[in-house]
């Protein structure tokens, strides 16, 4: 397991935790030892979500764990019934387009899974990580492009709530299940 610190550098100005496991259950939705193992960089209240990858792709040779200082991080919601095909689009056309970039070494998107609710909500939230070797990424061509195509316009007007941050690596740490 693995957790690194990020602070927004385009976006808010808020930090971001994300924790790498291997197993849903090493987290206890009434502990939040995970979350507080460490220290911030700039101590301030903390909340958690539960995101699982549903799609990962990587430049081959690059490492399955976060390595880079920094990432594009875009949140949105999406109608539940557009699920499929959202998901499918990411797999089949705009995750392949992000990572032909030079300046990108992975793409994930995750879903947000609540840790104890059993309701079935109209809207689900996602996230997009795509992990970048630095700036310079937010110039290549291909990332506008990949945001352009038909289908793409298609499923950004079935999304909302979207935020788009940069934000780079601040601290990073390990820890074994047996540490919490």
């Amino acid at each position: 397991h693995s957790k690194s610190w990020f602070q927004s550098i385009k976006g808010s100005s808020d930090y971001l935790c994300l924790c790498e496991v291997h197993d849903f259950n090493f987290l206890q939705p009434d502990s939040g030892e995970m979350l507080n193992s460490g220290e911030l960089p700039h101590p301030h209240q903390c909340t958690g979500s539960l995101y699982e990858q549903t799609i990962t792709a990587k430049v081959s040779g690059s490492s399955a764990s976060f390595t880079s200082s920094y990432m594009i991080l875009v949140t949105m919601t999406i109608d539940s019934d557009a699920e499929d095909d959202f998901v499918s689009w990411h797999r089949e056309e705009h995750i392949p387009l992000i990572i032909q970039a030079k300046e990108v070494l992975s793409a994930r998107l995750c879903r947000y899974r609540p840790i104890q609710s059993t309701e079935q909500p109209t809207k689900s939230r996602w996230i997009s990580l795509y992990e970048i070797k630095g700036m310079d990424a937010l110039q290549n061509p291909m990332l506008k492009e990949a945001n352009e195509t038909k289908r793409a316009q298609d499923m950004h007007n079935r999304t909302s709530d979207v935020t788009v941050e940069v934000i780079e690596k601040v601290a990073t740490d390990s820890y074994d299940s047996a540490d919490t």
